[in-house]
């Protein structure tokens, strides 16, 4: 079941997580009635009702209602499993996870902390990228592209390296952080020393709550599915997290025109090479 509202994403309290369960199990309910008389069925106040669409952005219930109807529609739309389809339903379920982090985490982006971000790591006099498990191998790959437009950046998945490492950084650096909870010892210890050394840090996590919890200079949020703690491998958790690395250094060749000539002279070599078997 893909969920109208992830609850890990947000600090809910009992009796908002208990509404937002209830809009996952019968989302129809919750747009066709009154908040009066959902609030009697649940047994909660309206007030609370309210104060969970405000916690998850919206200014009125009648704005939380229609965000309900929306998500609905484009779950039984686009991720729906049970559709007949000619694909296994473990290949369609891989699928749909898939499809559902990309949909979510791109639409869900706030440009102008891009925008944020993309400056602090151009004035960056040196970059350190850190991430375990899934966020590691993206940590590999943001790094290798950063090198190859000539920003001074590292990479490590060895946490005590990391730990001397990131200790001589200061300020002007920014340290990345690639994690799904963000709340693994070693990422909190991590943005510690980081803002002790008043070191930038950019934190890209699917936990929606902990920017303000851990308080890094940037957060950049990624999606996951509901489901996807059932399954190994993490499925939706990398294609999250290297959409927001492809879009970070697809901006920053944006910014750099001569990075993007020599982009182009380096395709028109490996062209040559694949047509030829000789580059010039």
């Amino acid at each position: 079941m893909i969920p109208i509202i992830i609850l890990s994403s947000y600090d809910l309290t009992y009796s908002e997580e208990h509404i937002a369960k209830e809009i996952n199990k019968n989302p129809n309910y919750f747009i066709k009635n009154s908040i009066t008389t959902i609030s009697q069925e649940l047994g909660v106040a309206t007030s609370t009702i309210s104060r969970l669409a405000k916690k998850l952005g919206y200014k009125t219930f009648k704005e939380f209602k229609l965000f309900i109807y929306e998500k609905n529609k484009q779950i039984k739309n686009n991720f729906s499993i049970e559709n007949g389809g000619k694909l296994p339903k473990l290949i369609q379920k891989i699928k749909n996870f898939n499809m559902y982090s990309i949909f979510e985490t791109i639409n869900n982006l706030d440009p102008a902390e891009l925008n944020s971000v993309i400056h602090c790591i151009l004035k960056s006099k040196r970059i350190f990228i850190y991430g375990v498990g899934s966020g590691g191998m993206v940590a590999s790959e943001m790094n290798n592209n950063l090198r190859r437009l000539g920003l001074n950046s590292h990479t490590s998945q060895d946490f005590h390296g990391q730990i001397l490492f990131l200790n001589s950084f200061k300020e002007n650096e920014l340290f990345i952080l690639f994690s799904t909870s963000g709340l693994t010892r070693e990422i909190i210890e991590l943005i510690k020393i980081a803002q002790h050394n008043n070191c930038q840090t950019l934190l890209i996590t699917a936990r929606q709550d902990l920017g303000k919890t851990l308080q890094p200079n940037f957060v950049l949020y990624y999606y996951v599915h509901y489901d996807e703690s059932a399954y190994f491998p993490i499925i939706s958790s990398k294609i999250s997290q290297l959409i927001i690395s492809d879009i970070l250094v697809s901006m920053l060749i944006e910014k750099l025109p001569d990075k993007q000539e020599e982009i182009e002279n380096g395709k028109h070599l490996i062209v040559n090479w694949n047509r030829t078997g000789s580059i010039f």
